[in-house]
């Protein structure tokens, strides 16, 4: 959007200069010497004493000195039209390397993040357990801490408590089935947090 608008902005800059130029050239040559000359005349002439004369010439001349000035004034909008453009192309341009320099922080920001999650998933996985988890599937043996990573949060939780061990099992990866209730593509069960089994549904 920025930069449309500085394109229509470059296009008003050069019509102005277009313009300013053709009043140079033409017309605005032509009113200060024609109709201007027989202005001044008229007005010199109303000065013997008649006044329609005089006011005649008068706004004859003041009309085409403000012709001829037109370009002058053509220009000068152009100019600040330019100082325009150049502060929102700085400003622009500042705008640009704040978000470069936003974005760069956020991507370390994740970078540390990711590498930070990473260590301390690390300490629940044994070596085979971890090349596991970076191919993205899950083993038995596989933390559920690890699995969660995989596969998000587990759902329809059910535990079994015993004197030896605690049984839990999850249902992972919910989607809407022909019948528009839920599903789940994968069930798991751990024991003390370990992966004894699981299966896709």
């Amino acid at each position: 959007m920025e930069e449309r608008s500085h394109t229509d902005l470059e296009s008003s800059i050069e019509e102005l200069e277009e313009r300013a130029e053709k009043w140079d050239t033409g017309t605005g040559n032509f009113v200060l010497y024609v109709p201007g000359g027989c202005g001044a005349i008229s007005f010199f002439v109303g000065l013997t004493g008649d006044f329609d004369l005089l006011l005649g010439g008068a706004m004859i001349m003041g009309l085409s000195l403000f012709i001829h000035f037109y370009p002058k004034r053509l220009r000068f909008k152009k100019d600040q039209m330019l100082k325009a453009l150049e502060i929102a192309k700085v400003e622009q341009e500042k705008e640009k390397e704040i978000r470069a320099r936003e974005l760069e922080e956020n991507a370390l920001k994740k970078q540390k993040e990711l590498k930070e999650k990473y260590a301390h998933l690390r300490t629940f996985a044994k070596d085979a357990e971890w090349y596991s988890f970076l191919a993205g599937t899950v083993c038995i043996g596989m933390h559920r801490e690890l699995v969660n990573a995989i596969k998000g949060v587990g759902y329809d939780e059910k535990r079994t408590v015993t004197s030896k061990a605690t049984k839990l099992t999850y249902k992972y990866q919910p989607y809407l089935n022909a019948r528009k209730t839920t599903s789940y593509k994968l069930q798991v069960t751990f024991i003390d947090d370990r992966v004894n089994a699981f299966k896709d549904l």
